[in-house]
């Protein structure tokens, strides 16, 4: 928990940097990465249901999917009077349960303070036989931590350096763990994953049992 509250401040610096970025762009979603979250909507293959997006931002997936009702969570969401993102974290979701048809994990397993807190919220809001998504960045070796570090020594010296988001994650999880992480969720079964669609990326689908 300390480790995620020493990454919160720059997670902070880093949402706002994003949404600066974006508002000065003809094409918001080339910022936010549209191919990635096109090439994810494929994969999922939602077409329909109620869909449930934690960590869901400005809500910007919700425009590449098929659905009949879309609510989102974040803990700072950036979406301005929309009445269906609320504020909130993944550990504990302000929902009923047995809500949701498909839940959407993008990039948040290596932001939540307690993952298997939060899978237990995913499963208590799912429909019997809900689909769980996921789409995580996963490092190979130290790389990320090394360049955490050169980051810290820089900002020690007084050297400006833009927050990378890789510096915001209490956690960098691996492919493995990712995989074990849902494993270890007795009420999941993954039955589709796939590391070869995105460059460092791991999408998977989840059944909840």
């Amino acid at each position: 928990l300390a480790r995620w509250d020493d990454r919160l401040h720059l997670f902070v610096r880093w949402r706002r940097e994003r949404s600066a970025v974006q508002a000065t762009v003809a094409n918001p979603s080339t910022v936010v990465g549209g191919t990635i979250l096109e090439k994810f909507a494929k994969f999922t293959q939602i077409q329909s249901g109620v869909v449930l997006d934690i960590g869901c931002a400005a809500g910007e997936i919700a425009r590449y999917f098929d659905f009949d009702e879309y609510w989102g969570v974040d803990p700072m969401p950036l979406a301005n009077g929309n009445k269906r993102i609320l504020k909130g974290i993944g550990e504990n979701l302000p929902f009923n349960g047995g809500t949701f048809d498909h839940i959407i994990l993008s990039q948040v397993l290596d932001h939540c303070a307690d993952p298997q807190q939060l899978f237990a919220e995913v499963v208590r809001v799912a429909r019997p036989g809900a689909k769980v998504h996921a789409m995580q960045y996963v490092i190979d070796g130290d790389r990320r931590e090394l360049g955490y570090l050169l980051a810290r020594v820089k900002r020690a010296l007084g050297i400006q350096v833009k927050v990378h988001s890789w510096e915001t994650k209490p956690r960098l999880l691996t492919e493995h763990e990712v995989l074990r992480l849902i494993g270890s969720t007795s009420a999941l079964e993954c039955r589709c994953w796939n590391n070869q669609l995105l460059e460092s990326q791991i999408l998977l689908t989840a059944h909840v049992r």
